[in-house]
C-alpha cells in the first residue's frame, strides 16, 4: 500500500488509527441515528461549538505522543523526534529566524547557493574598478525575486478546497446568549441530558465504518466509554435546545 511508502504517509495512517477514525465514526453515528444533517450550516456550526476543543485536545495529545516515540533506523538510534531536535539544536545552535521558511527545497537549492544570474554591465564598464556589489544590483535582485516567485507559483496557486458552510443560526443575539447559557448549564447535568435524549436512546459501543474507494472494506471502530456516549447526549440536548430557539 502506498500509505506505507514514506514517513509522512505512515504518519497520516497513525493519525487515523489514534483518533481521527473514532471521530469519523462518531459523526457517522450522529448522521445515521441522531439527526445530524451536514447540509444544514447550523448543524456544522454546532459541531464546532460542541466538539472542536475536544478534537484539538486529541491532536495535541497525539503530537506529544508522536514526538516522544522512538524512531528505528541506523541513523536515529531509536531516538524520538524530540530527542533528535534537541540534539541538533545542541550541535548546530538555534536559528532565531529562518529566511527560507515556507520555501520549496528545490527553490532553496537553486537560488540559495552559488548559482547566480549573469552580471550585466553598463556600456563602458569592464569590471575593472567597479566592485561587483555595485553593478546592476537592482536588476539582479528584482530578477531573482521574479524567478523565485515564478518557481513557487505552481506550489501555491492551487484551487481552494471547498469547505462546508458553518454559519451560526439566524437567531437574535438574545436567543444566542440564551442558547449558550443553557449549554453551560447542561455540561454537568447527566440526568438532564438523558432526559432530553429520551427513553429510546441506546448507545452501541461499536461502529462499523465502510472504507476504501469502493467502500468494500469495513472497520470496526470502538466507541466504548462514557465520553463518547456523553458527547452524543450533549449533541441531542443541544440540537433540541437550538431547534426551540430558531
Amino acid at each position: 500500500s502506498s500509505t506505507h511508502n514514506t514517513r509522512i504517509e505512515r504518519l497520516w495512517v497513525e493519525v487515523g488509527r489514534n483518533f481521527c477514525r473514532n471521530w469519523r465514526a462518531f459523526f457517522g453515528r450522529l448522521e445515521d441515528q441522531f439527526g445530524l444533517d451536514c447540509s444544514i450550516p447550523s448543524h456544522i456550526w454546532l459541531l464546532h461549538i460542541l466538539f472542536l476543543n475536544d478534537i484539538n485536545a486529541d491532536c495535541d495529545s497525539f503530537i506529544q505522543e508522536w514526538n516522544s516515540h522512538p524512531i528505528s533506523g541506523h541513523d536515529t538510534n531509536d531516538m524520538s523526534p524530540q530527542d533528535l531536535c534537541f540534539l541538533r539544536q545542541t550541535q548546530l545552535g538555534i536559528y532565531d529566524e529562518d529566511d527560507c521558511d515556507g520555501v520549496h527545497p528545490d527553490t532553496i537549492e537553486e537560488y540559495y547557493g552559488t548559482t547566480q544570474d549573469p552580471v550585466h554591465r553598463w556600456a563602458g564598464q569592464t569590471g575593472a574598478g567597479h566592485p561587483p556589489e555595485e553593478l546592476d544590483d537592482g536588476y539582479a535582485e528584482a530578477n531573482l525575486i521574479e524567478n523565485v516567485v515564478q518557481d513557487q507559483d505552481a506550489d501555491i496557486r492551487h484551487d481552494s478546497i471547498p469547505t462546508a458552510d458553518h454559519e451560526a443560526p439566524t437567531i437574535s443575539q438574545e436567543h444566542l446568549r440564551l442558547f449558550f447559557n443553557c449549554l453551560d448549564a447542561l455540561q454537568n447535568q447527566d440526568n438532564l441530558l438523558r432526559s432530553l435524549a429520551g427513553e429510546l436512546f441506546v448507545w452501541d459501543p461499536v461502529e462499523v465504518m465502510s472504507v476504501s474507494h469502493r467502500r468494500q472494506k469495513e472497520l470496526v471502530i470502538s466507541l466504548v466509554g462514557a465520553v463518547w456516549e456523553r458527547r452524543a447526549l450533549l449533541w441531542l440536548a443541544a440540537i433540541r435546545v437550538l431547534g426551540s430557539l430558531i
